[in-house]
């Protein structure tokens, strides 16, 4: 099985390449790795690859530093260089992937607040926990007009 499942910030803003018939965005993530001896941070930084729509996507709304989770697999390649030396490259293919954070919309782009009257529910929205296993994004909705509290999970 090949399964890869990332979160981390991008090292850049992400550029969408495009050929006759395909689109796609080469970046790198950034992936806590623990703490050193001193107690600083260390990362991993890993090569990654959107195509199509996911690559659009990408690049609309995210900027360097979005934290972002990534689903995908790692494709290993190799090519000859001038040398003639084997040269191997490692990255994730990504299959899907999530916005944590959203890049800033320009003045054109703003929305004006939406107005809404009912004030009977609360959205929560519960991201990712720090584990070993994936949880999928949850929304839980809360319904405060009743005695006793309707909660209800969505996926």
């Amino acid at each position: 099985m090949n399964n890869v499942v990332l979160m981390g910030r991008l090292t850049d803003d992400i550029k969408v390449n495009e050929s006759k018939d395909t689109k796609w965005a080469n970046f790198t993530l950034a992936v806590r790795d623990g703490v050193d001896e001193d107690g600083n941070s260390k990362a991993q930084f890993i090569r990654c690859s959107a195509f199509n729509k996911a690559a659009e996507i990408m690049e609309k709304f995210t900027e360097k530093g979005s934290p972002l989770c990534i689903r995908g697999h790692i494709r290993v390649s190799s090519y000859e260089n001038e040398e003639g030396e084997t040269v191997w490259s490692t990255q994730v293919i990504v299959d899907d992937f999530d916005l944590i954070g959203a890049k800033k919309a320009t003045p054109d782009e703003e929305e004006k607040p939406k107005k809404t009257n009912n004030k009977k529910y609360r959205k929560l929205q519960v991201f990712y926990l720090t584990c070993n296993i994936h949880i999928p994004v949850i929304n839980l909705f809360v319904r405060f007009d009743q005695p006793q509290y309707n909660i209800g999970l969505f996926y």
